[in-house]
């Protein structure tokens, strides 16, 4: 996990956070330059995360692993949030994914259409759902 905080809006509690999940097989790093110009342009707070199996992430993907789309929503999401609003505590919360972090963000956000939600927003690109 990577944090990139616009210092001018530290103390602003209605800055937005955008929470990044990456594509399957794409570094976090990859995403950086984008978390920065984000909060560089528009005041933002980023936080980066690694998709399990992924870049710089602890788990190692082999074919051991039985990893599926339950794993990434309550393995990762659902310490990955929780964790971004203990830093943020009253700041808006952004979802961004890109294709496998998409789709993993749509059904985590759907999860929560019942629930009472921190999410603001969720953007996705690049993303392949069939229905």
């Amino acid at each position: 996990m990577t944090i990139f905080k616009n210092e001018k809006n530290i103390d602003n509690d209605e800055t937005e956070v955008y929470v990044i999940h990456p594509a399957l097989g794409t570094p976090a790093g990859y995403y950086h330059f984008l978390a920065e110009e984000i909060s560089k342009t528009k005041g933002n707070h980023v936080v980066v995360f690694e998709i399990r199996g992924n870049g710089t992430s602890s788990e190692i993907a082999s074919s051991s692993k039985d990893w599926g789309y339950y794993t990434l929503i309550e393995n990762d999401f659902e310490i990955h949030v929780p964790f971004v609003l203990e830093i943020f505590k009253k700041n808006p919360i952004v979802l961004v994914g890109h294709s496998l972090g998409g789709q993993v963000g749509s059904l985590y956000v759907s999860k929560l259409v019942l629930e009472k939600s921190e999410i603001k927003r969720l953007y996705i690109f690049n993303v392949w759902i069939l229905i």
